[in-house]
């Protein structure tokens, strides 16, 4: 029987919990535990909410540890668990060197791109953002270098023509439980060899500001329509007209060319000049109300065609 411990904290990470858990119950394995970033105040600062894998945790009657920081204290505490391997999924910050030290087989990471490629806090936004056509991945080593960890078990996934990054996030979600659960047994009777990364084709994937929601409407027809997946659920995709702001959704090519922003139709679909062509939108939100189609839209918000998006 081993120990072993999971560090998590959003959505991401729930399909590998689940998993977990239902490993170490049939193999015989104790869950120590879940440790998770702590309850963050809710979107109108009223109440504190937890994060889903707490709320997972509890529900699976596992004890959760939510550490501001990691301390000494907590590194003392985790010692004397005789921890064997601990897995970590999206658990939200840096883990020190003395932690990583202090459990027997080390930390697994379950990463959400084809390692070197896509490093950081936004490998599937970015990876769609590039127009990758291929993903997947990694269960790797931890080490205290940014993604850099040997790999354990990849598992590779086409990313669809028209997939976002939101329907992504679910699908490697579970690929990577499956993959975590793959790999498991290997890692604990230490037979599963590590391969390094290679040198080349590292890219890192920068976390996502607010501020890129905006559309630039001097780029490509690809380049925004691979923006706007990638955008989605958050930060969006907007533009304003007449200063007043529009969630935008569902861009796709389309053909026709005039400048950059100009409104080309709005009827069933919102199509919108790029800087090589155009882009056709099939839903869009004003602030303040609900999302809807283009056509309900206009029943309300005049929209003309020859005017621009800025």
């Amino acid at each position: 029987m081993s120990n072993l411990i999971f560090f998590g904290t959003p959505d991401f990470a729930l399909p590998c919990l689940q998993a977990l858990h239902d490993f170490c119950r049939e193999h015989s394995h104790r869950l120590v535990g879940v440790v998770c970033q702590p309850d963050k105040p809710a979107e109108r600062g009223h109440h504190l909410k937890a994060p889903p894998v707490k709320d997972l945790a509890l529900s699976l009657n596992l004890p959760v540890w939510q550490p501001l920081q990691i301390t000494s204290d907590f590194i003392n505490w985790f010692q004397e668990q005789h921890i064997d391997l601990a897995i970590v999924v999206a658990y939200g910050k840096i883990l020190p060197q003395a932690l990583l030290d202090a459990s027997q087989l080390g930390f697994i990471n379950v990463h959400a791109s084809l390692l070197p490629r896509w490093r950081g806090a936004a490998p599937i936004q970015r990876a769609i953002q590039a127009g990758d056509t291929e993903t997947g991945v990694c269960i790797m080593n931890l080490v205290a270098k940014l993604d850099a960890g040997e790999i354990y078990e990849t598992a590779k996934t086409k990313i669809k023509p028209e997939e976002t990054s939101g329907e992504l996030f679910e699908r490697l979600a579970s690929l990577g439980a499956q993959t975590l659960v793959k790999a498991l047994p290997g890692i604990l009777n230490q037979t599963l060899a590590k391969k390094a990364q290679p040198e080349t084709g590292v890219t890192y994937a920068h976390r996502l500001k607010k501020e890129e929601a905006l559309v630039d409407w001097s780029k490509s027809t690809e380049e925004l329509v691979n923006h706007c997946r990638a955008m989605q659920p958050w930060p969006g995709c907007h533009s304003f007209y007449h200063g007043k702001k529009i969630r935008l959704f569902g861009g796709v090519p389309a053909v026709a060319f005039a400048q950059a922003g100009e409104i080309l139709e709005a009827g069933d679909k919102l199509v919108v000049a790029t800087a090589n062509g155009a882009i056709a939108f099939t839903e869009a939100q004003l602030e303040g109300r609900r999302r809807m189609s283009i056509r309900n839209l206009l029943n309300g918000f005049s929209m003309q065609v020859g005017e621009y998006l800025c």
